[in-house]
């Protein structure tokens, strides 16, 4: 009972409340009736709450749960949400009492310790061992070397293959995930059932996850060896890529390679143009592949850079002349870019090579391939590949 009532016995209370709820009083009124203290804005305040006989609180034994009288205005009787007097617990969809913030974390930590065993239970026992350093291809050999180079941590035990605060790994996040689902197909990588929850999709019944964020779950290197063992694996890799006894696999597979990156590399460099210019990079699709691979076929790198600068440049210009709208200008880009290297050819121009812009630097897979095992080193990004094969598909699927 709120002290201010104490001179009231409770039928005067009892009247006083139905005089105000059903009787429709002013409250001026009924303040000077019954000698309160008390200012219209305070008086439903005063009011003794009301007891809920078959509601309980859930953490404090025995405790009724009570509810503030409400202004009329909001109807007749009106009371609040059913609360604790001991905790202040409330009957309400989000109660933030201090028994329900606590019970919640309660119940937060035992998913997220549900949602570590099962990432235990389906990557944690993943162990395959890696191939022995002599019986590794060409392109395994590349791509273990570039990741340990771009962001192996100190102690052999992880590498950060998208991390975004270091130099890029490849020239595209599609080239990126190639790299990364080879490893891990091989047994070079796997995920740690280290990794946060949070990079992890879980059914709704949490009994199992299908689904993970590749630039999100820690990405471990080499799981089946020591770290000794890493170090010495590492050292016979590098020793097999300097050699000049390479395998006849490893020659044979070297334009693919090679092809392989400088697309990419094309793809890179057409993206930075178009973002120069306002425009979101454009889907790599079947015609951007093509165009680049059969401009691969005569032009090396940095003059495919030259052209594409040319023909962005000369195609932007023709948009702004002909106010042309954004969305269907866009199309026409890559087309530029092979009638740029269509006429190029039929005239014979002297294509001169471009250098390598400085925001948009040579990746690691790059370095690694033509520094590394080439040996190479600027002299491959002015050479035209040499021929080879149809590239073999690189779309990768995360399982």
């Amino acid at each position: 009972m709120n002290s201010k009532l104490s001179h009231l016995n409770s039928d005067q209370i009892i009247e006083m409340m139905k005089r105000y709820y059903e009787g429709g009083e002013k409250v001026a009124g009924l303040i000077s009736d019954y000698e309160l203290s008390a200012q219209p804005s305070t008086f439903v305040g005063q009011f003794p709450p009301y007891e809920h006989d078959d509601q309980y609180c859930p953490y404090c034994e025995g405790q009724k749960l009570v509810s503030k009288r409400m202004s009329r205005d909001r109807g007749a009787w009106a009371i609040g949400a059913p609360t604790c007097p001991s905790c202040n617990h409330s009957e309400q969809r989000h109660c933030r009492c201090k028994n329900c913030l606590e019970y919640e974390a309660h119940i937060q930590q035992n998913r997220d310790l549900r949602k570590q065993q099962i990432i235990q239970d389906r990557y944690g026992v993943l162990r395959r061992s890696a191939p022995g350093a002599s019986e590794l291809s060409l392109r395994d050999a590349v791509y273990l070397l570039c990741v340990s180079r771009h962001s192996l941590s100190e102690d052999f035990y992880s590498v950060s293959p998208f991390s975004e605060n270091l130099k890029s790994l490849a020239p595209t996040y599609e080239f990126q995930n190639e790299i990364v689902q080879h490893l891990f197909v091989k047994g070079m990588i796997s995920i740690s059932g280290e990794s946060d929850p949070s990079a992890f999709e879980f059914d709704e019944e949490l009994t199992e996850t299908d689904a993970y964020y590749p630039a999100r779950v820690i990405w471990e290197f080499l799981p089946s060896m020591t770290d000794e063992e890493k170090r010495i694996y590492l050292k016979e890799v590098e020793a097999i890529a300097k050699s000049d006894d390479w395998v006849e696999q490893w020659k044979a597979d070297e334009a693919s390679l090679w092809q392989l990156i400088a697309k990419y590399e094309c793809f890179e460099y057409y993206s930075y143009l178009l973002s120069q210019r306002g425009y979101d990079r454009e889907e790599y699709g079947p015609k951007t592949h093509s165009v680049f691979e059969a401009m691969l076929e005569t032009y090396s790198v940095s003059q495919i850079f030259n052209l594409s600068w040319q023909a962005v440049r000369d195609t932007t210009d023709y948009i702004v002349r002909e106010s042309l709208p954004r969305y269907h200008a866009k199309n026409t880009f890559i087309g530029a870019i092979q009638r740029k290297a269509d006429k190029a050819t039929a005239e014979g121009w002297e294509v001169k090579c471009s250098r390598r812009d400085f925001k948009c630097p040579q990746t690691v897979v790059s370095s690694t391939f033509f520094d590394v095992f080439l040996e190479l080193g600027q002299a491959a990004f002015d050479t035209t590949p040499p021929p080879d094969s149809p590239t073999p598909p690189t779309d990768m699927v995360f399982t």
